[in-house]
């Protein structure tokens, strides 16, 4: 019945990603990156790029694809942390056979109270089969509405040698502020944003980019106390990075699911100017880079990101200084076990200016209450061993974990040997649709002891894995460094 409501991938779709033409010369890159490419829309659930000599002694190449259900309504449910979501939702994957993705839903969340939440997702890799992407988002709920338009020229292969676009964000209403938990409040705000960039590629030994973007920032917080970093500034940033990687077909990491493994390196560069739009700016220069590494030894992959990026003004004294750092690995003791374990680090230094960082469920600590722990500074880790033992029941697998985790928030004034530290450790189920599309094909349900307090935390039901283990390194907007602030 689902099938016969399906409608299957436009020919042109396939057409439109591959890197080779008829007549053109046989290269093997092309064939293996078209495949990677076409697995990576998330819209199939086999692909397979085949070359074949012919009788002229030319290459016939037979492209193979196998679509995913991509129609997905479902009762959506959640809860960590002493609070749930509760609600329904559309997801459409592959609309009308366009790879074009739609999201609608809706949900009652307990946390602070918020109530009823609607969104709507819809986007589009080449709109109108023009080389331009386009992303819509809105979500709104009666504390916080968010608004997001994007229409870009995205690199979207090796050999893609510009790149530009525009995006508008808007949010407006209250964020939570958690000083201590009984003095939380609510902080009225209206937020406007606005970037254009311009960027250029390079394909050498490396894929090679430099990019230039202007920011806009308005924003009203309707006093000067709760101010953030570079508020009210419009942002000058020019950027020089570059991107060398490799794909390997793995299973068995996060999922049943074919995936690809990147391994290479990737480093950034970014020099920026701020201009003030009104009194409540700052005239400020910046200075921030990216660096990426990952290997493969044998069973063993190693994954490492380090962030760090300052402001300062003209007398050349720092402000706004920051540094992080995630780290991400694996060892695959046999085809079914692997040991996975994540990093997470994030201080600030000479940050005067409104800043919280949450450690809760969410962020991955599981068995402690939302919003309960806060700071401007967080560290984070998670180990899991993940038993993939090929448990099957119609088109659902099943894969177990054991976990423990380990983390602390602290606030720039406190030494780091004086913080409290926070642990939990658990076991939990994985429930593997292998019709879904990747985004969505695990249902998590775990099961969190909170050793701190010495007793059991809570079940905690979700999707996805906590934390993935494959990362990309793949170009990206230049970006200052710590403006993370976590509200809910």
């Amino acid at each position: 019945m689902l099938n016969s409501l399906h409608i299957k991938t436009k020919e042109y779709v396939i057409r439109d990603e591959l890197l080779f033409d008829e007549g053109s010369e046989f290269n093997t890159f092309d064939i293996y990156e078209t495949e990677r490419i076409l697995r990576s829309l998330n819209i199939f659930s086999r692909v397979h790029v085949q070359p074949k000599v012919n009788e002229s002694s030319d290459y016939d190449i037979n492209i193979i694809t196998q679509d995913r259900w991509s129609f997905e309504p479902a009762i959506l449910y959640g809860s960590g942390g002493g609070a749930y979501v509760l609600g329904a939702g559309l997801r459409e994957y592959n609309l009308l056979g366009t790879s074009a993705y739609l999201q609608l839903d809706g949900l009652y969340r307990s946390e602070n109270s918020i109530g009823w939440e609607g969104l709507g997702v819809y986007s589009q890799r080449r709109f109108l089969r023009t080389p331009l992407s386009l992303n819509l988002m809105l979500e709104s709920n009666r504390i916080h509405t968010k608004q997001y338009l994007s229409l870009q020229k995205q690199y979207l292969n090796y050999y893609n040698s510009l790149s530009y676009g525009i995006d508008f964000f808007k949010s407006f209403g209250d964020i939570y502020y958690y000083k201590l938990p009984e003095e939380s409040q609510r902080l009225r705000f209206t937020e406007t944003k606005a970037n254009a960039f311009f960027s250029h590629s390079w394909l050498k030994d490396d894929q090679v980019y430099f990019t230039a973007l202007v920011q806009y920032h308005s924003v009203d917080r309707g006093d000067m106390l709760f101010r953030q970093a570079y508020d009210n500034t419009t942002k000058l940033m020019l950027s020089f990075s570059s991107v060398a990687d490799d794909y390997i077909p793995v299973e068995r990491l996060n999922s049943y699911l074919t995936e690809d493994l990147c391994v290479g390196g990737y480093g950034n560069a970014i020099l920026g100017k701020t201009f003030k739009n009104n009194e409540f700016g700052e005239d400020l220069y910046y200075l921030g880079a990216q660096g990426e590494q990952s290997v493969l030894l044998g069973n063993m992959y190693l994954f490492g990101q380090i962030s760090a990026g300052t402001s300062f003004l003209t007398n050349a004294r720092a402000k706004y200084t920051y540094q992080e750092f995630l780290g991400i690995g694996f060892y695959s003791l046999s085809p079914k076990l692997v040991i996975a374990a994540r990093l997470r680090q994030q201080t600030a230094w000479n940050w005067i200016a409104l800043r919280q960082l949450i450690l809760d469920n969410d962020a991955g600590l599981r068995g402690y209450r939302i919003n309960e722990i806060t700071g401007e500074n967080r560290l984070i880790s998670n180990w899991e061993l993940r038993f993939f033992p090929g448990w099957e029941l119609s088109f659902f697998k099943f894969s177990g974990v054991m976990f423990v985790d380990v983390g602390t928030a602290w606030d720039s004034d406190t030494k780091l040997y004086k913080v409290r530290w926070h642990q939990s450790a658990g076991f939990g189920l994985r429930i593997h649709n292998l019709k879904a599309s990747a985004n969505s094909e695990v249902i998590r349900i775990d099961f969190a002891f909170n050793l701190t307090q010495g007793k059991f935390g809570e079940i905690i039901f979700s999707s996805g894995q906590l934390f993935s283990l494959i990362k990309q390194h793949k170009y990206k907007l230049p970006e200052f460094f710590g403006l993370d602030f976590d509200h809910y």
